[in-house]
């Protein structure tokens, strides 16, 4: 009898092992959102790379990563921004992100608050139109929201960019996760 019991566990973690790898994807795609069609490098912010940080930085609160943008001097950028390579021909682009925001107060200028910028830009780098209107940042949302966002793309983009910033405001923070992009179309 030991000796079938022996035989019997090597089986059953061999099924257990080849089950849980043939069904894991199929697992996967149906309990997790699937951001492999994201354009978004790190959107999640739980991996490296993807975003340049200006003076912003990546948290961890609950074993959750997310980018924290915190002005603790006036009148200074923090920033995070990524470019990003389009292929093909996108008419139309949907940004999502989740974000929430502690009181920023504007500054000096009517445009000096917290903002996402989207720009879309041709080959040589310039900046084409229409340019999205930007999203802006203010006062307090303690609570995370998620945004949507549909974008239409100018003919001829080559790359966007997506910038999250703290312009020059007064006081304030602002935080995003989960950023996605992708086609609509």
């Amino acid at each position: 009898m030991l000796i079938l019991a022996m035989r019997i566990k090597p089986l059953a973690l061999s099924l257990l092992v080849a089950t849980t790898a043939l069904f894991s994807p199929v697992l996967s795609s149906v309990f997790a959102e699937d951001k492999s069609t994201s354009l978004v490098a790190n959107g999640d912010f739980e991996g490296q790379g993807g975003w340049a940080l200006a003076k912003a930085q990546i948290v961890e609160e609950d074993g959750k990563h997310f980018l924290r943008l915190q002005a603790t001097e006036p009148n200074v950028q923090i920033q995070a921004h990524q470019r990003i390579t389009l292929s093909g021909e996108p008419k139309k682009l949907t940004l999502k992100f989740r974000f929430r925001h502690d009181t920023i107060q504007a500054g000096a200028q009517n445009w000096h608050d917290g903002r996402l910028l989207v720009h879309f830009k041709n080959t040589a780098g310039e900046i084409l139109k229409p340019d999205p209107k930007p999203i802006a940042f203010r006062g307090s949302s303690v609570e995370w929201s998620e945004k949507v966002v549909e974008l239409p793309v100018p003919e001829a983009s080559a790359t966007v960019e997506i910038l999250f910033g703290l312009f020059q405001t007064t006081s304030g923070t602002l935080e995003v996760d989960d950023v996605t992009l992708t086609p609509s179309e």
